[in-house]
């Protein structure tokens, strides 16, 4: 399978929460870009692993975890992070942790600083592989979700689909399709426990394949 990245409109939006659903069900392995401050997305994955993957293998791939591009110890803005930690890091010469079956999640947002020059966004930009967008609900979602999808079509950047996680509000979801009726969008269910983990994850794949955005993967 090729490499994909998760971005978000903001932070906190369910990133990593869909980084654990498409890495379970579809056999992607989990490359954190960034990580600032703990606890750590990839601690989270781990415990993913022991909490639900080993006990549900007929549905869910246990997750290959890779370490992160580079950890920063303050949980705050990668650029800030650097300042405090007086470290001056090109982010752009991270190299993914592999060539192929890999998701990168990013940190935040698209125009969430990479280091002290470059967003993530930039990054993308330069390795080129697909991008799942998830969106969350707040006031003012439609506006970062918009902006997110109009900046990735301005620099060419293929948007495989918007992953709406845990998003209840009807109206907003529905004013999005409206407007931007070329895009594949998705729907993340909330899950706390095995069996609602099991339909989020059914449920998300099913809405994937249907779609086509990844023909590589293996049905």
């Amino acid at each position: 399978m090729k490499n994909i990245f998760l971005a978000s409109i903001h932070t906190n939006a369910g990133k990593t929460h869909a980084s654990a659903v498409l890495c379970a069900s579809f056999g992607y392995e989990y490359f954190k870009l960034i990580q600032a401050g703990t606890p750590s997305d990839s601690e989270f994955m781990a415990e993913f692993n022991l909490k639900y993957c080993a006990k549900n293998p007929s549905f869910l791939k246990t997750i290959k975890i890779h370490k992160a591009g580079f950890d920063l110890a303050h949980a705050c803005s990668p650029h800030a992070g650097m300042i405090k930690e007086n470290l001056n890091i090109n982010g752009l010469n991270i190299k993914p942790a592999q060539n192929e079956n890999l998701l990168i999640e990013l940190a935040g947002g698209l125009f969430t600083p990479l280091d002290r020059e470059h967003f993530m966004i930039d990054y993308v930009e330069k390795y080129d592989f697909g991008v799942f967008l998830v969106a969350c609900e707040y006031l003012g979602s439609i506006n970062h979700t918009a902006l997110s999808i109009e900046v990735l079509k301005a620099r060419n950047i293929k948007l495989l689909g918007v992953i709406f996680s845990n998003c209840q509000d009807e109206l907003s979801k529905d004013f999005l399709k409206k407007h931007y009726n070329h895009i594949k969008f998705f729907e993340l269910l909330y899950f706390d426990d095995e069996k609602s983990l099991k339909n989020a994850c059914i449920s998300l794949k099913e809405q994937i394949l249907i779609s086509g955005v990844l023909d590589d993967l293996p049905r």
